[in-house]
């Protein structure tokens, strides 16, 4: 199985939070670690279990997760909004045991430097060009 690399890591609540190129084909926003992004959150090993069991169950966010070989063993990754999504609500969880504000603004700066990795080399106009394809593309994805 090939091993898939990670393009950033970013540090969110003191943990490290894994950015992906995406499996699909085009521009697209970076892909995170789920896994990671669980235990940035702090979430319980029951909880982030019950998650992946729901995830799987559920057909349209089943598609969006792959499982991916990494030199860490295996990881699912999901698109970006999807770590909005579960950032958002575990906010508003008893779990939360963070600052909504700062662990959104960690997120968005790794996700930023990720995407600088994605357009790198790029001259300033296909970089914006991809930028935008890649929001395309994630909002198609929903």
């Amino acid at each position: 199985m090939t091993i898939t690399k990670a393009i950033h890591t970013a540090m969110i609540n003191g943990r490290p939070l894994r950015f992906f190129k995406s499996l699909n084909p085009g521009p697209h926003m970076p892909w995170h670690s789920q896994d990671d992004l669980f235990k940035c959150l702090g979430i319980p090993k029951s909880a982030r279990t019950v998650f992946r069991k729901m995830t799987a169950e559920h057909e349209e966010w089943a598609r969006q997760v792959r499982i991916v070989n990494t030199e860490n063993g295996l990881v699912t990754i999901a698109p970006h909004f999807m770590a909005q999504g579960i950032i958002g609500a575990m906010a508003q969880s008893e779990f939360a045991a963070w600052d909504e504000e700062l662990v959104t603004n960690d997120y968005t700066l790794g996700a930023s430097r990720a995407m600088d990795v994605l357009t790198d080399g790029l001259a300033p106009e296909e970089s914006f060009m991809y930028v935008m394809d890649a929001y395309h593309s994630q909002s198609q994805a929903r």
